[in-house]
């Protein structure tokens, strides 16, 4: 990793104070006030965001992220001045700075579509050619010229979001972040199709479904990454691993498995889905637990090659730790809301976030590693949602009626913008960029949107504007170092797929509410109101 990369550089404009401080407070309140941001109050985290029970949504969630990545932050600054070993490490691996964290926590979730992860397996399996998709009705699949070759993945519509689609003032592109939050958003800092050579067998696994930027992004990509990729080979609590990421942005991953599992705990024990309780009283159904998350958990830690002493991630020593926070934190009998439960399940949430923030090492090679006992604490957490919860009946048949409305969305939007010849209207606004011919046509300007909005004045404006970003060229793309015309985002995606593209950011945008309001009208049933503002502007 080139240190000599200024950490504040925007890709437009240079920063208002020319200062790293004031640059990623910047940041940090872009993100912030940003109705990409705020829309995360209207999107599920396990359930229904409309649930009547005091559920984390998405925002409360990127809150309390951002929350506990700037206490694992302070952490490592502390280490940091204390041992000049880690402060060289991070100063190597991309620095640290704690508005940097809490921007990439406030942004990582932006990407996700309504009803979180199910639509986002949907989306995915629509628009992917390479998606087995032969079981689904033909009413709710789309034409293969439809299709995109990297098809969708939440983590890259974040990126395309800050990048491209969260509008922000006359004559900026998008939130125009720092390069320094921009590599911390990249949880994945690689594109679907990049050849990243030989990575360990489970990066190798986990990249075939997740990756950070789409082919459309590819020039702020590189400008986000710099020189190219920092590569590792680094060993994490025994396990040979593949490391790319960022100091910031494997804090803020480990902050968002750290709430996510917390928070989850919570949520449902409250509710009476995960109980606490029994796995405290009853050793059988404790130990049923443990063993059937534990093939799960193996294969992200290595195996001890010699003497296992207590610090080893094994079963027995998980189970041990597993143990003490059952016979110490676990309640004794169901969540009834009286005082003592609340105070009691406080206690607990705490002393899980404040252990699994403190207990942090750097390393030389740049990589965050979270203590033994907490990591493995925190992944039997996490699976203890799906254990209990996700597989129950009311979740999995609204999952699938969710997964088949997003299709239809998908579909019918498709087909509106076919009956309306939107491609044809739009390439003789935007000249041969339309065509997917790779001509750069009329760059965006706020002319050029009136005039395509006057076209296609029957589509909602936030639609309509997204359309006009798919389709522009952008020329100022030709001025980074890092772009290739070879590689130019204009002629990677044909003018169907651009399409294509353009309303998934549109449903992406949406809440969840929203998303089913609008699968009525698209349905033909009748709305409350057919004068509702969100649905034009």
């Amino acid at each position: 990793m080139a240190t000599n990369i200024p950490r504040h550089e925007r890709l437009w404009k240079k920063s208002e104070s020319g200062s790293e401080y004031g640059a990623f407070g910047a940041d940090c309140d872009r993100v912030l006030y940003s109705s990409a941001f705020r829309r995360l109050s209207g999107v599920t985290q396990v359930v229904s965001a409309s649930e009547t029970g005091l559920f984390h949504n998405r925002l409360t969630h990127s809150y309390k992220v951002a929350q506990v990545g700037a206490r694992i932050a302070h952490t490592v600054l502390g280490q940091m001045e204390d041992d000049p070993k880690v402060r060289a490490a991070v100063e190597e691996h991309g620095g640290l700075n704690t508005k940097v964290v809490r921007a990439a926590c406030y942004a990582h979730d932006l990407g996700h579509p309504p009803f979180g992860h199910v639509a986002e397996e949907e989306l995915n399996r629509m628009l992917w050619p390479g998606a087995e998709d032969t079981e689904r009705p033909v009413d709710y699949q789309i034409d293969a010229e439809y299709r995109i070759p990297d098809g969708f993945e939440g983590n890259a519509q974040s990126f395309r979001i800050v990048t491209k689609l969260a509008f922000r003032e006359k004559n900026a592109v998008a939130l125009d972040l720092t390069r320094a939050t921009l590599r911390a958003v990249l949880k994945y800092p690689w594109m679907r199709h990049e050849d990243l050579g030989d990575v360990d067998p489970l990066l190798k696994d986990k990249r075939q479904d997740k990756w950070g930027a789409y082919d459309s992004e590819r020039a702020l990509l590189e400008f986000a990454r710099g020189e190219g990729h920092d590569r590792r080979e680094v060993r994490f609590h025994g396990r040979d691993a593949t490391e790319f990421r960022t100091i910031e942005a494997q804090i803020m991953d480990w902050a968002d498995d750290i709430t996510y599992a917390v928070h989850d705990i919570e949520d449902f024990f409250r509710s009476g889905f995960i109980p606490l309780d029994q796995l405290k009283n009853d050793n059988a159904a404790f130990e049923r637990f443990l063993a059937a998350m534990w093939d799960s958990i193996e294969p992200l830690v290595g195996t001890p090659t010699g003497a296992v002493d207590e610090h080893d991630i094994t079963f027995d020593n998980v189970a041990g730790w597993m143990e003490r926070l059952r016979k110490n934190h676990f309640p004794e009998a169901p969540y009834a809301g009286r005082r003592r439960d609340r105070e009691g399940l406080h206690t607990f949430a705490s002393e899980l976030i404040r252990t699994a923030t403190e207990r942090i090492t750097v390393t030389a090679d740049g990589l965050v590693v979270p203590g033994a006992r907490q990591f493995a604490i925190v992944e039997y957490l996490k699976k203890m949602t799906k254990y209990y919860v996700i597989q129950r009946p009311g979740i999995s048949s609204a999952q699938r009626g969710q997964r088949l409305l997003v299709r239809r969305l998908l579909n019918r939007l498709i087909q509106w913008a076919e009956d309306s010849r939107v491609v044809a209207k739009l390439e003789a606004r935007l000249g041969g960029a339309a065509s997917g011919t790779g001509g750069r046509g009329t760059s965006f300007d706020e002319a050029v949107s009136d005039s395509v909005l006057a076209d296609l004045g029957e589509f909602p404006v936030r639609l309509v504007d997204y359309l006009v970003v798919a389709f522009d060229p952008d020329p100022r793309i030709g001025c980074l170092k890092y772009y290739d015309p070879e590689r130019a985002q204009w002629t990677d995606y044909t003018a169907k797929q651009r399409l294509s593209r353009a309303i998934v950011d549109y449903i992406v945008s949406l809440t969840e509410s929203q998303a089913v309001a609008l699968d009525a009208r698209l349905s033909g049933l009748p709305a409350e109101s057919m004068l509702e503002k969100w649905v034009s502007a």
